[in-house]
């Protein structure tokens, strides 16, 4: 494989966000950073991103960068303005400021984070799409048919979780999640569903406000006193998943823990153990990850690993397949509508387009070719590295679904993989 140039002048855009550009000149003066400014380059088409971390956004930039690569879009060069937030209050900082220029349409992370920002971004007509945002809440989601997602939902993972903890001889599962959290919310009742069908009881459903990030003392003291089998942690940020964990153990717990997405095979969240090998033994499930065996997801991985150095983690496959998915519809707004600059509403009506039957079937090995195809008016249907998917109406994702048990390695402090479990969704209907 020829090696790629390296993308540093992006990745160091992405850095500076504290530390560059947007200041005075007048060293009397505090320096004030304009990470907007820094970012936006309005001789481009410019998408937004405003990622959980920095491993999904590098999966964005990587994706701009073969965009590039490939001859751009609409005669331009593709840029990202590319951010990692906090929380949800910072999102929707983020995405205000993003809202004030011509974006054509925004990424976002999390579930939580995706319904905030898209009280601001549907209304502009703005695109919206998620590389991790996995709540059920979604498929049901009044969004005007601007929210679409790259994984899918929780109706399918809560019931591998809910096998595998049963089939694993749990019978008394407590589940933890955030409060007014949709994720863990959708994805916990799921969970109870499917599990108590075999037979199994969840004894109690703690909810923890986001505002309690650690001395879970209280909570801890709950599940002591049910005595579960078996704890779904599905606290939302990994590092506050992993205090959690380090806590439950120093106060005493002795139920093993099952981990959904939000922390399996996620860094943040195995960095951020105390004692890895206290949990080497429990699993979790993500779908944040492509087939091991599909060529295009290695050739992903290769890409990756090339740019930055490090395996990639969850959901940053999506957030690749994010990016070619985008400037596809892009491409195919501008050539159906006749304009170099179409608006969000074009691309979003563009995006199902290139991404469904029919057409040519086309995947990030021959993104060259297949962005030559939409400018000369052929349409053409996106096989991605996650998988080949389609958007239903409500914009989730259809057909090939895999998703990854796995393990913490206690010694390297990664995760990995055990299993792959591969389902297929037909796609029923579209608008």
């Amino acid at each position: 494989m020829k090696t790629q140039p390296p993308i540093l002048p992006l990745i160091f855009v992405a850095f500076c966000l504290t530390s560059c550009g947007g200041g005075s000149s007048n060293f009397d003066q505090p320096f004030v950073s304009d990470p907007l400014a820094d970012q936006y380059d309005g001789n481009a088409i410019n998408i937004g991103s405003i990622a959980n971390s920095p491993a999904i956004r590098n999966s964005v930039l990587l994706g701009v960068r073969d965009v590039n690569d490939a001859g751009g879009v609409l005669n331009k060069k593709l840029n990202v303005v590319a951010f990692v937030s906090a929380d949800v209050p910072d999102s929707v900082a983020l995405a205000k400021q993003l809202l004030k220029v011509d974006i054509k349409a925004i990424h976002s992370s999390f579930s939580s984070r995706s319904l905030a920002i898209s009280e601001l971004s549907i209304p502009k007509q703005i695109p919206l799409i998620s590389e991790s945002a996995t709540s059920t809440f979604f498929s049901t989601y009044a969004d005007n048919d601007f929210f679409f997602r790259m994984v899918p939902s929780d109706v399918i993972q809560s019931k591998i979780l809910a096998d595998l903890a049963f089939n694993q001889g749990f019978r008394r599962v407590v589940t933890v999640h955030n409060q007014t959290d949709p994720y863990g919310e959708t994805l916990t009742e799921r969970f109870k569903q499917s599990f108590e069908q075999l037979g199994g009881e969840v004894i109690d459903r703690i909810e923890v406000p986001f505002t309690v990030t650690n001395g879970f003392d209280s909570f801890l003291a709950r599940v002591a006193e049910q005595n579960p089998d078996l704890v779904l942690e599905a606290i939302v940020e990994p590092d506050i998943s992993a205090n959690w964990v380090n806590e439950s153990i120093s106060f005493g717990i002795k139920a093993r823990f099952l981990f959904p997405d939000a922390a399996a095979g996620v860094s943040a969240f195995v960095n951020n153990l105390a004692d890895p090998r206290q949990i080497e033994t429990d699993v979790g499930t993500a779908p944040g990850f492509g087939l091991a065996t599909n060529p295009e997801m290695i050739l992903f991985e290769q890409l990756y690993r090339q740019q930055f150095g490090l395996a990639p983690e969850s959901f940053t496959v999506s957030g690749y397949d994010l990016v070619l998915v985008t400037a596809l519809a892009i491409e195919r707004a501008g050539f159906v509508n006749g304009t170099d600059n179409p608006s969000g509403l074009m691309v979003r009506d563009s995006l199902r387009e290139v991404m469904n039957p029919p057409g040519e079937t086309v995947s990030p090995s021959n993104l060259a070719q297949a962005l030559q195809w939409v400018k000369s008016g052929i349409e053409v249907n996106y096989s991605g590295a996650y998988g080949a998917n389609d958007w239903d109406a409500q914009g989730d994702i259809t057909g090939e679904i895999t998703y990854d048990v796995m393990s913490v390695d206690s010694l390297s402090k990664t995760w990995k993989t055990v299993s792959q479990q591969q389902v297929f969704i037909p796609l029923l209907a579209t608008p």
